[in-house]
């Protein structure tokens, strides 16, 4: 038993130790969480009492280790629920902006106040309640203290992603390219198309043509467009919209159900973009109602 008791004195000294070193950090870190130390020396015992307390009751009136890890747990999330809040509502704006320095400070503090409520709970469950209870596992639950407040800062980090800006083409109306007159020295590759005929499509039209590898991807789909309209004018691709302004259009590649999409830049020749031989190249129209990967029906040209 004094084996033991000494062991657990050294364990809690250290946590205990490890609190004092974090509270000093968090007391430097921690200026613009409260408007003066009073107050966010105040928070945190109010803070440590409550939980402290509610985990001992619980521990109390609860037998069984399950149960009671849980119990502890929600008190725990609960209690940093609060814990964010009080950040919150002390620095609202710089919360908002994502400040770094003040998610340091409200993770020391949250740290400096687990640790805090977990070495009294241990002293008064080791010396008062019962010194044989396996206090350590349970304790693994006041970790759900900071579940709340990095929930919370990963949403607004991830929130203030800003939105993917994709290479687009516009079918060029008042300045076609001009197809090259000598391509017999050019290394021609077999390239498959899948795009919609019309805005309103649901379903993609599948292609295959032969283009030159040092053509721009643009201008591989602006003679595709043209040639095929020439040749099938009934059922030819519409490439403006109601207000016959030019539609546009984002080029991506097909490919296996376990590769990422690759989005191709229409500036860039069939070379440049790593277009290979019979490399299926999918065209979405700008539009709201179309988006990614509708299954095409097959056709040749």
């Amino acid at each position: 038993m004094e084996q033991s008791q000494k062991l657990f004195l050294i364990v809690v000294g250290i946590i205990f130790l490890c609190a004092i070193i974090l509270a000093v950090v968090a007391a430097r870190l921690c200026g613009m969480l409260a408007v003066n130390g009073r107050t966010l020396f105040g928070y945190a015992l109010l803070q440590v009492l409550l939980t402290t307390l509610l985990a001992l009751a619980c521990s109390y009136w609860v037998q069984d280790p399950f149960v009671l890890f849980w119990l502890i747990g929600f008190i725990f999330l609960m209690a940093g629920m609060v814990h964010n809040r009080y950040v919150l509502r002390r620095h609202r704006s710089a919360v908002k902006g994502g400040n770094f320095r003040l998610l340091l400070a409200a993770s020391v503090l949250a740290l400096t106040l687990v640790i805090f409520s977990s070495g009294i709970f241990a002293l008064v469950q080791f010396f008062v309640l019962d010194p044989y209870f396996l206090f350590y596992p349970v304790l693994l639950s006041a970790l759900l203290f900071v579940v709340p407040m990095f929930t919370w800062h990963s949403f607004l980090a991830a929130y203030a992603i800003p939105p993917t800006l994709y290479p687009s083409w516009t079918y060029p109306l008042n300045n076609p390219p001009v197809y090259p007159d000598d391509i017999t020295q050019e290394r021609l590759l077999v390239v498959g198309l899948e795009l919609t005929k019309t805005p309103g499509e649901l379903k993609k039209t599948y292609f295959r043509a032969k283009v030159p590898e040092t053509m721009k991807l643009g201008d591989f789909l602006y003679h595709f467009i043209s040639d095929y309209n020439d040749r099938n004018p009934r059922t030819a691709i519409v490439f403006k919209d109601d207000n016959y302004e030019p539609e546009g259009w984002v080029l991506h590649t097909r490919g296996k159900w376990y590769e990422g999409v690759k989005v191709l830049n229409p500036e860039f020749t069939i070379r440049e973009n790593s277009i290979q031989e019979n490399t299926i190249v999918v065209c979405e129209r700008t539009t709201p109602q179309q988006f990614l990967f509708n299954q095409p029906e097959k056709q040749l040209s």
